[in-house]
C-alpha cells in the first residue's frame, strides 16, 4: 500500500478516495487533481484531508476484481489513526462504477460517516438512480465539486442538513440538481499536491523524459459538440479560465514541489478565436513569471494549432511545451461530420506539420469505429494516422458514453443506462462499447492490434529519436517499445458480446 498516501497522517475528517479503472486508454497513472483541488479547498475549512488513490494500486488493463477492491479498501481504513467523519470518492465514470460499489460497501462496514461522489457522470440525467440504489451513497455533486463539498464539511461540522448545497443531488428528493459551476477560478486554492505520491507516471505516449510529473487543469468546459464526448456535461458548455497570475501562482507551486513536467489536460485551454495568440502570450508569460523552467505537454485542437500564429508557437517551444497533443480521430471526413468533429482531414495533417515545424513533437488520438463503418474504414483510419508526421499516436475502440449524443442515436429507448455498463459483454471494461453487426468487437480489437504495430515502426522510432534531445532519446525508445507491445496486445482480450439494438 505505499502508494495510497505520501504521508503520516494524525488526524483524518475527510477521506477523499480515487476508485480504480481499468487503465486502457492510454491515459496513465495520471494524478487525482480534482481531489487534490477539493482537498485544498476543504483544508481552508480546517479539515483534515487525506486523499487515497486506489487507481495507482491496480496498474492493469484489465477492470480491477471487486473483492481485490474491497481488501486494499479495507487496509485502508485499518491504517487511519481515527475513523473519518466525512468520505468522498470520485472521479465517477462509467468505467469505474463497479469498483466504486465495492468501496462505497467497505466504507459502510468500516465508519458511520456520510459518503459523498461526484465526477464527470454525476451531472449525467439518470444518475440520481445509480447513487441512490446501486452506489447506495448519501449525495452526489454535479459539477464543481470544491464549493459544494466545503459547504457539505461545514453543514456537517455544525450539525445541519446538507439540503439546499448547490449541485448537490440527496437520495430524499428526485430532482435532478443543477450542476454547479465556480464562476471565478481563481478562487480555487492551489490544489493539495503534496497528499499525492511520487510515483505516478504518464501514459508512455505521455512521458517527457523527466524524473517527477503531475497533470494540471487551467481551465474548464468546452463549447464543442462532438457525438462521442461527455466533456460538455461534465465540465459545461462555457469555457472558465485561470487568470496569468494565477496560472503563475499553481506553475510556481509545481516547482516548490520539484516538478520537472507537466501535462496539461485542458480540453479547451486555448481555441481558435480572435484573442488565442494574447491567451498564449498569457500563458506562456505566467511561465516565465513563476520561475518554473521544466517541460510541458499541451492539448490542442488542430483548428486552434492552425489559427495560431508563429511567434505564439515560438513561444510555446520557449517556454517549455515538448509536445502537442491533438484529437484527430478519423482519417475520412464524412466519418468525422457524423461525429460532430469539426474537423478535416487535411486540417490534422496540416496542424501535425505545422507542430513538428515548430521544434514540437506531435501526437494524436484516433477512434477505431463508429456510426455506418465498416473494417475497411478501421484500416483506412490507422492508414491515415501512419502518413501523418506524428512521434506518437493513439488508438481506441468508440466507446458510448451515457447522456451523449451519441448514446442517444444508439440508445434511443434506454432510461436504465446502469444496466449497460455492468454487461460484462457490453462494457467489459466499464465502458460500453461501439460494435455493429458488419464490425464486430473482435474486428475492432484486431484493428487496435494492428494499428499499434503499424505506426510504432522502426523507421518512426528512429526518425522521433534523430530530431529529439539527447537526454529524451532513451524515454522515445523505452516508449515505443511499451507502446508497440504491451499497448497493442492489451485490447485483444475483448470478449464476443451480442450486438446492441439501435
Amino acid at each position: 500500500m505505499e502508494n495510497l498516501s505520501c504521508r503520516a497522517v494524525r488526524e483524518v475528517d475527510v477521506l477523499l478516495i480515487n476508485p480504480p479503472y481499468a487503465q486502457r486508454y492510454g491515459s496513465g497513472i495520471v494524478p487525482p487533481m480534482g481531489l487534490a483541488y477539493i482537498a485544498a479547498w476543504l483544508r481552508q475549512n480546517k479539515a483534515h484531508v487525506m486523499i487515497t488513490d486506489l487507481a495507482a494500486e491496480f496498474q492493469t488493463h484489465d477492470l480491477p476484481n471487486t473483492a481485490d477492491v474491497a481488501n486494499v479498501t479495507e487496509k485502508v481504513f485499518q491504517s487511519l489513526p481515527n475513523p473519518p467523519c466525512l468520505v468522498g470518492i470520485g472521479p465517477i465514470v462509467t468505467a469505474n462504477l463497479r469498483p466504486a460499489h465495492a468501496i462505497v460497501e467497505i466504507c459502510r462496514q468500516a465508519c458511520s460517516a456520510p459518503i459523498f461522489v461526484g465526477g464527470p457522470l454525476c451531472p449525467v440525467p439518470g444518475f440520481h438512480a445509480v447513487a441512490t440504489k446501486y452506489l447506495n451513497v448519501d449525495g452526489y455533486v454535479c459539477g464543481d465539486g470544491e464549493r459544494p463539498m466545503g459547504a457539505i464539511w461545514q453543514r456537517f461540522a455544525a450539525r445541519e442538513t446538507f439540503i439546499g448545497v448547490d449541485g448537490l443531488g440527496l437520495p430524499s428528493s428526485t430532482d435532478h440538481p443543477v450542476a454547479f459551476r465556480e464562476p471565478n477560478l481563481d478562487v480555487l486554492p492551489i490544489p493539495a499536491r503534496d497528499l499525492l505520491g511520487d510515483h505516478y507516471q504518464m501514459s508512455a505516449r505521455r512521458t517527457v523524459g523527466l524524473t517527477k510529473a503531475t497533470s494540471a487543469f487551467l481551465s474548464r468546459g468546452c463549447p464543442y459538440s462532438c457525438s462521442f464526448c461527455s466533456a460538455p456535461i461534465s465540465s459545461g458548455r462555457r469555457i472558465r479560465r485561470f487568470s496569468r497570475e494565477r496560472i503563475a501562482r499553481e506553475i510556481e507551486s509545481c516547482g516548490s514541489l520539484g516538478y520537472e513536467s507537466i501535462v496539461f489536460y485542458d480540453d479547451c485551454l486555448f481555441v481558435a478565436s480572435r484573442d488565442l495568440d494574447r491567451k498564449v502570450e498569457d500563458f506562456t508569460s505566467a511561465i516565465a513569471v513563476s520561475g518554473w523552467r521544466g517541460s510541458y505537454q499541451l492539448e490542442l485542437r488542430c483548428d486552434a494549432v492552425l489559427a495560431m500564429s508563429e511567434i505564439s508557437l515560438s513561444r510555446l517551444r520557449e517556454s517549455g511545451c515538448r509536445q502537442i497533443n491533438m484529437g484527430i480521430e478519423k482519417g475520412h471526413k464524412a466519418q468525422l461530420d457524423l461525429m460532430r468533429k469539426r474537423l478535416t482531414p487535411e486540417t490534422a495533417a496540416a496542424a501535425c506539420s505545422r507542430v513538428r515545424s515548430a521544434g514540437i513533437r506531435a501526437a494524436g488520438t484516433f477512434i477505431l469505429g463508429g456510426i455506418d463503418e465498416v473494417p475497411d474504414d478501421l484500416h483506412s483510419t490507422v492508414e491515415f494516422a501512419c502518413e501523418l508526421d506524428l512521434d506518437f499516436a493513439q488508438f481506441n475502440p468508440l466507446a458510448v458514453y451515457p447522456g451523449t449524443l451519441l448514446f442517444q442515436q444508439l440508445y434511443p429507448e434506454t432510461e436504465n443506462w446502469l444496466s449497460l455498463c455492468l454487461d460484462s459483454a457490453l462494457a467489459p471494461f466499464g465502458d460500453i462499447l461501439w460494435r455493429s453487426a458488419d464490425v464486430p468487437i473482435e474486428e475492432i480489437a484486431r484493428a487496435l492490434h494492428f494499428a499499434y504495430e503499424s505506426f510504432y515502426s522502426d523507421s518512426r522510432l528512429e526518425r522521433a529519436v534523430e530530431r529529439s534531445p539527447l537526454d529524451e532519446h532513451q524515454m522515445i525508445r523505452e516508449s515505443y517499445w511499451r507502446l508497440r507491445n504491451s499497448r497493442a496486445l492489451s485490447w485483444t482480450g475483448l470478449a464476443t458480446a451480442e450486438v446492441p439494438t439501435c
